[in-house]
């Protein structure tokens, strides 16, 4: 994520930011939350949190000029609204940072299959895996249609870098620096400007 940052702006916000800890960790301290328990562990960190979601976000037109949300457009279903509201709140020459798996790669289908089955394969030595409640609800998105909406709400100078393009069992045990591009990466990062 850090990869795809602008080199400065002045008001950020992660949408969707759950504990806060992305957030925190990318120097953003503000954010929006749907959950109230997730806003405290926010605001624990010192993180001021705005009650809404992503369709309806209880910001002005033109507040912020950094927007960050991370896995977020996964959990939504009116991704046209979602990035709709995005170019409402995200200033003139603002940025979007939009970090998701993708659809149709190796995390993908093993989140489906794992969701399906009820449990990670015996063989994978996994110490932290991603929540199976969370794996049965997420939509996994196609790169060109998340590109192709931004571009439909006026963002522009659209990059992606990508990073888990190792099988499974090497990316979880190491650290891949992000590359540009999109076309064989698990973990998609989008930056648009916005015009």
């Amino acid at each position: 994520m850090e990869a795809q940052l602008p080199e400065t702006w002045s008001e950020g916000i992660e949408i969707g930011c759950g504990t806060g800890k992305f957030t925190e960790r990318l120097g953003i301290s503000r954010g929006v939350e749907p959950s109230e328990p997730m806003s405290q562990l926010a605001q624990d960190r010192g993180i001021s949190v705005d009650h809404g979601t992503a369709e309806d976000l209880p910001l002005t037109t033109n507040e912020i000029d950094l927007a960050a949300l991370l896995g977020v457009i996964g959990y939504v279903n009116d991704l046209e609204m979602v990035f709709s509201e995005l170019a409402r709140v995200v200033s003139p020459d603002g940025h979007a940072i939009v970090p998701f798996c993708g659809q149709m790669v190796l995390f993908a289908e093993l989140y489906d299959t794992a969701a399906g089955q009820e449990a990670y394969p015996d063989t994978l030595d996994w110490k932290e895996t991603y929540p199976l409640e969370m794996a049965k609800k997420a939509t996994w998105r196609d790169v060109e249609a998340v590109v192709s909406e931004l571009q439909s709400v006026g963002f522009t100078e659209i990059t992606t870098v990508k990073t888990l393009t190792q099988p499974i069992e090497t990316a979880i045990e190491t650290v891949e620096s992000p590359s540009k591009g999109h076309d064989d990466g698990s973990w998609i990062v989008v930056h648009a400007r916005r015009e």
